[in-house]
């Protein structure tokens, strides 16, 4: 199964002014298409564990029945602050919840979690969509480890997505998100 990282998060309002504009509408709509694009292909969506989006995910492969194209990966750090959407996510069936060890530092325990997520399989591409700091984090850590996948940044939305380099700035969710699975060849 072809698979695809997604990299989304809500901007923290009080740390939104770092990253503006921020739109957590436009934000919940672009994640939503994107990963009705990818899903809706067969393919794997997997992303890290943030408790507003990993709900959107749910919803969407709720939505259409869409079983085990999810993997989320959290750390062990959060194990008890998980969203109760999160938990469902696996015992439903529509995907897999992947905890990673914790190792020390909260930097130490992201870094681990991520380098995971992104050497667990051979991607197509990545998206990127809103976001503070770990947005750009992902995105230069995917560029080392898949320098030949695509990398798409949805701007519509704001947060760090906006600043990273080749970024698109339509608000046509559904028409980007056809735009990147065909570009993915999928």
């Amino acid at each position: 199964m072809s698979a695809v990282f997604l990299s989304a998060s809500f901007p923290q309002p009080e740390r939104a002014a770092a990253f503006p504009p921020s739109d957590p509408a436009a934000l919940a709509d672009a994640v939503t298409a994107v990963a009705r694009g990818v899903l809706g292909r067969d393919a794997q969506l997997v992303s890290c564990g943030h408790p507003t989006i990993t709900p959107l995910l749910l919803y969407v492969a709720a939505e259409f029945g869409w079983r085990e194209r999810l993997v989320v990966y959290q750390s062990e750090r959060f194990r008890a602050v998980v969203p109760e959407e999160t938990w469902r996510l696996g015992r439903e069936g529509y995907g897999d919840l992947r905890f990673t060890p914790s190792v020390g530092a909260l930097a130490d325990d992201l870094e681990r979690m991520r380098r995971e997520a992104l050497t667990s399989a051979d991607y197509r591409g990545a998206v990127f969509i809103g976001g503070m700091e770990g947005i750009v984090d992902e995105y230069e850590l995917f560029g080392e480890l898949h320098p030949h996948a695509h990398r798409f940044a949805l701007a519509g939305p704001g947060g760090a997505a906006a600043q990273l380099p080749d970024h698109t700035g339509s608000r046509r969710y559904p028409v980007v998100a056809l735009e990147i699975v065909r570009a993915l060849g999928l």
